[in-house]
């Protein structure tokens, strides 16, 4: 198509003229841009909305990875979308766990529904695949790294989940979602506890009455055993899926 070299820059990008370069009238145009997208949005309403108001309401509807639980309803941010910082109640160090907790288990982006596997950070994640949705939708459409992100589950609940997710991948190991729960609380309760024994903080009552998860579970005949390993390997210094694919295989070798 040869555009036409008479007309100042600024009319020249003019919609009414690009319109009559591509061969349409000016009203046809118009008609296009204004059709009805569906779930009520129009094409302009559309270009108008930031990212965030984009995937609540249109993208979500037909998308995965939008930051949004996908389908019908009311709009939930989901676990996607606290990550990118959709979710006004989950702050800042919040967001950093959990892309710690995520890029440590080195299982996101070996789970594709096309194209070869390739571990990537939650930041690279973000980048590569939120806001192109074609793109997304082909390379992970109905893959369990699509139904986690997308879901809104509790962020322990996610953690248990991943976790079984990431060792099955990686190491073809089954851990069970209670268990992998209750070993990752015994690990943040015994990081906490290491972070309070490091700050030396001065002796109060309250530290008399306070009880810890990881105390509570040490008390429990039926996980004792298996806390104790959990508290040896933190103490060596091994990480928190490191410990994780441990435990896992301890159950493995318990059943053989």
């Amino acid at each position: 198509m040869q555009i036409s070299n008479n007309l100042s820059t600024p009319n020249y990008l003019s919609r009414e003229n690009i319109a009559r370069e591509m061969g349409f009238k000016f009203n046809d145009i118009n008609e296009i841009l204004s059709n009805d997208m569906g779930h009520g949005m129009t094409f302009p309403k559309y270009m108008s909305l930031d990212d965030k108001a984009k995937a609540r309401e249109y993208d979500r509807y037909e998308h995965s990875l939008t930051g949004f639980v996908k389908g019908e309803g009311e709009a939930r941010i989901s676990i996607l979308g606290k990550l990118m910082g959709y979710d006004d109640t989950f702050s800042k160090d919040e967001i950093d766990e959990l892309k710690k907790f995520i890029d440590d288990s080195s299982a996101l982006g070996l789970e594709r529904a096309f194209g070869d596997s390739e571990t990537l950070s939650v930041n690279e994640f973000i980048k590569r695949y939120t806001r192109k949705h074609g793109f997304s939708d082909f390379t992970f459409g109905g893959t369990k790294t699509a139904e986690l992100l997308d879901s809104d589950m509790s962020v322990d609940e996610f953690k248990a989940n991943w976790t079984k997710f990431a060792l099955k991948k990686r190491f073809g190991l089954e851990l069970d979602e209670e268990l992998a729960k209750e070993t990752i609380n015994s690990i943040n309760d015994l990081e906490t506890q290491n972070e309070e024994d490091k700050k030396e903080k001065k002796f109060t009552p309250i530290q008399v009455t306070k009880k810890s998860h990881t105390y509570k579970l040490e008390a429990d005949e039926r996980f004792k055993e298996l806390y104790k390993f959990i508290k040896s390997e933190f103490d060596s210094g091994k990480s928190m899926f490191e410990i994780l694919e441990k435990v896992a295989k301890l159950k493995v070798d318990k059943r053989a």
